[in-house]
């Protein structure tokens, strides 16, 4: 008999860093000095992140605002590590969630507590 070891907000936190577009969001707003971001102004600066030149297109900045509206900040807010307001545009960054993701082992030992020791699973 197998059981499935996990935890929802483990499997939450580890779904919305397998990307490396949410990766991005997240590094860049760990990096700044700001808890809160505009939702425009964060398009224009991912955009000009994943751009070679200083000259981002319409149709890439359109790509990276859908993507980070509907798929990405989602993805983020469902995992706990930022606020997400779509009405508004309003991005809050909620860093406390990052000391969490840092000490991995003891992540992953609280989800192993709470479903078992590993050698009840054999």
């Amino acid at each position: 008999m197998t059981r499935e070891i996990g935890h929802p907000h483990v499997d939450l936190l580890f779904d919305a860093l397998s990307d490396h577009r949410r990766r991005q969001i997240l590094t860049y707003m760990h990096t700044s000095r700001e808890d809160s971001f505009n939702f425009d102004d964060l398009v224009q600066i991912i955009a000009n992140q994943n751009n070679e030149t200083s000259d981002v297109s319409q149709k890439q900045r359109k790509r990276v605002k859908l993507t980070l509206h509907h798929r990405h900040l989602p993805k983020l807010d469902d995992a706990g590590l930022i606020e997400y307001d779509h009405r508004n545009g309003d991005i809050r960054y909620r860093g406390t969630a990052d000391s969490e993701l840092i000490d991995i082992p003891k992540l992953l030992n609280s989800t192993n507590e709470s479903a078992g020791s590993l050698d009840q699973l054999k």
